[in-house]
């Protein structure tokens, strides 16, 4: 049994011989109640969708009549059956004239008909009607939730969804990208005007540039997760009007799409805690079975017998002073990795956010020889990207060498943090440096305690740090820049931008509190390697 409309009561036995007798327009209109109201204050009463019995037992208060119907009409009445016979002969031009106007239809019926046998009937068919949508509405629910149960892909729901409403349906994400639709051609739409017009969804009259010039009403339904928008239904009016009882399906189908949404979010928390393990495991070079890792992994779909190099990179303020140990928020590396993984378009490459970092393993070809050159250039157009989103921000980043083994995954991960650490320490002009660009500080990161590193540094060269702070950094850094330019006094100092004098004056400085000789080519290069391990054990040296 479908809704009741105006058009049904005259198929209701008590009405089989009433006469419409204006307001054809609002003959599709649907019923919701009856009422049967003699008072002069009928129009307090009415509610919308009603059916208004009265036989004008109070014409004369009614009056203007006129009013009367603009009233209940402004309460969207559905319908105003009207006896006559008792109290008014036949039914006043006023009331036809009006109820004309805004299309409201006027039924007589003969005074020998009973209010009671129209009531009883419109009641018992609006009660079936009931009663059906009961039964569909728990059909649609086991249907949707059968889906759900069978962990079906929302695609099923959606597909389901199209037949049950007769119309295409789509799925956008909250920034209105599609992200599946049943109809290709009408993933595109123009708002040419949007509207509230119902509290759980709105309606809007749209356009398809891929379909057709026509306009056509859209219903957007926001499914709403926790407190927050996460997608948006939309249901196109292309076919048909929505029924009453299709609306029922769109409620089912946005309960199992947020089920589904929470599931998916599951899956996705506990599989990145699962890589994250395994990654963790795997970098910490922590004795484990070959077997069980290679069994983790394939859970995951990666293929660990192939070769990578290790990518450790961090987001670092253009604006703080001490960017190694300023606090980015952690919410800022998984919107990296998201980036990282749709620039990358390999969803299964094994990538790790950790507090201050996150950790890529990038595959290499064993025979590559150009591989660290495409994998900065990689990195550059992910910085690119990403500096225009976040324009206080950047990246940096080193990586170790190649990791033919297991095993070799945790030498690869200690060469490309220390690669990042050097970087952070001296002033590498590229943000992202591999550890065989380091030079000679391959060597010294080799030094498990770095404290071991200060009995490397030449006796001349610890009477330099015995100085006063502020001239001794001076001095320092004249020195570095001095060694930088080949002993070239004149470079020293345009770079310096002091007079070639004062470095001269700086030079013999150092000679008469060091004893340095500068003709000692043996005692230069050890003065130079430690000045290499000065920058890098000693945050507080800033000449470079």
């Amino acid at each position: 049994m479908s809704q009741l409309r105006v058009a049904d009561l005259f198929q209701l036995h008590p009405l089989k011989n009433a006469r419409l007798v204006c307001g054809e327009g609002g003959i599709n209109r649907f019923i919701t109640g009856v009422n049967i109201i003699e008072a002069p204050d009928v129009a307090d009463w009415v509610q919308e969708g009603d059916v208004l019995l009265t036989n004008l037992y109070s014409i004369d208060k009614l009056r203007p009549l006129a009013t009367f119907i603009q009233n209940v009409a402004s309460k969207k009445l559905s319908a105003l059956i009207i006896k006559t016979g008792l109290f008014v002969k036949e039914i006043p031009t006023e009331i036809i004239d009006t109820a004309t106007d805004y299309s409201l239809p006027v039924i007589e019926i003969t005074k020998d008909i009973l209010y009671r046998d129209i009531a009883i009937s419109i009641s018992e068919h609006l009660l079936s009607s009931k009663l059906q949508l009961l039964e569909r509405f728990k059909e649609m629910n086991r249907h949707f939730t059968k889906i759900s149960l069978e962990n079906s892909s929302f695609y099923r729901i959606m597909n389901s969804l199209e037949i049950l409403v007769e119309n295409p349906v789509a799925l956008y994400d909250k920034n209105f990208q599609c992200l599946f639709s049943t109809d290709n051609s009408l993933k595109r739409f123009v708002v040419l005007k949007a509207f509230d017009e119902e509290i759980p969804y709105f309606i809007q009259d749209v356009n398809f540039p891929d379909y057709d010039d026509n306009i056509y009403k859209q219903c957007v339904f926001p499914i709403i997760v926790g407190n927050d928008i996460k997608t948006y239904l939309i249901v196109n009016k292309i076919n048909k009007e929505l029924e009453e009882y299709q609306f029922i399906a769109i409620e089912s189908a946005i309960n199992a799409l947020s089920l589904d949404f929470i599931k998916q979010r599951a899956v996705v928390e506990v599989e990145r805690q699962f890589r994250s393990d395994l990654v963790s495991d795997l970098l910490s070079g922590r004795t484990l079975s070959i077997e069980d890792i290679h069994r983790r992994a394939s859970l995951l779909q990666w293929d660990l017998r192939k070769t990578y190099a290790v990518v450790v990179l961090r987001i670092v303020s253009r604006e703080a002073k001490e960017k190694s140990v300023y606090k980015i928020d952690k919410s800022l590396y998984e919107k990296l990795q998201e980036t990282f993984t749709i620039f990358l378009a390999v969803a299964n490459t094994p990538i790790l956010v950790l507090d201050d970092r996150m950790v890529i393993l990038w595959e290499v070809s064993p025979s590559d020889k150009g591989w660290e050159a495409r994998l900065k250039k990689m990195l550059a157009s992910v910085q690119s990207e990403w500096s225009v989103k976040l324009e206080k921000l950047s990246l940096q980043g080193g990586f170790g060498g190649k990791a033919a083994t297991i095993p070799e995954l945790a030498r690869s991960y200690r060469e490309a943090l220390d690669a990042l650490d050097i970087k952070e320490r001296i002033d590498f002009e590229d943000d992202f440096i591999a550890f065989s660009d380091v030079g000679i500080f391959r060597l010294l990161c080799r030094f498990p305690e770095r404290s071991e590193l200060d009995d490397f540094i030449p006796a001349a060269l610890r009477n330099l740090l015995s100085v006063k702070t502020s001239i001794r950094d001076e001095l320092l850094k004249t020195l570095y820049v001095y060694f930088r330019h080949n002993y070239n006094i004149i470079e020293t100092a345009r770079e310096l931008n002091v007079h070639y004098k004062t470095v001269s004056y700086r030079i013999d400085k150092i000679k008469s509190i060091t004893g340095i000789g500068f003709d000692n080519y043996e005692e230069m290069l050890l003065v130079q390697i430690g000045l290499k391990i000065l920058k890098l054990t000693n945050k507080n040296i800033t000449y470079m």
